[in-house]
C-alpha cells in the first residue's frame, strides 16, 4: 500500500518534487491512521485487563473506531483529489522557482 517516491518516479509523469510531496501526504495520513488503531488497541486492552466499568468508555472506543474508518473512507475515495491538488502545489512551486530564477538571470 505504501508507494515510494522511486516507484512514483519511475512513471514519466512525476517529477521529483511531485513524488516528494505527494508520498509525504500518503505517509502522513497513514500515520494519523495508524495512531488511531493504537490508541484503539491501548484502549481495548487496558479496560478488559482492569476490567473497568466506566461510563462513557464505549463511546470513547466507538469515537476512535470511526475516526479510523471516516480517515481510511477518506484516503479511498478522496485519493485523486488529493493527488491533483499535490500536482497544483509543485506546478506552482516550479513555476514560482522558474519565475525567481529568471530574474536572478536577468539581473545578471
Amino acid at each position: 500500500m505504501l508507494v515510494t517516491a522511486e516507484e512514483k518516479l519511475s512513471n514519466k509523469n512525476y517529477n521529483m518534487m511531485h513524488a516528494m510531496y505527494e508520498c509525504t501526504i500518503d505517509n502522513l495520513v497513514k500515520l494519523l491512521a495508524i495512531t488511531l488503531s493504537v490508541c484503539l488497541l491501548i484502549v481495548m486492552v487496558i479496560f478488559s485487563v482492569y476490567q473497568f466499568k466506566l461510563k462513557g468508555m464505549e463511546f470513547v472506543s466507538s469515537l476512535i473506531v470511526g475516526a479510523h474508518v471516516s480517515i481510511q473512507f477518506w484516503m479511498d475515495t478522496h485519493e485523486e483529489s488529493y493527488s491533483s491538488e499535490v500536482s497544483k502545489t509543485v506546478e506552482k512551486y516550479c513555476a514560482e522557482t522558474n519565475h525567481h530564477h529568471d530574474q536572478i538571470l536577468k539581473s545578471i
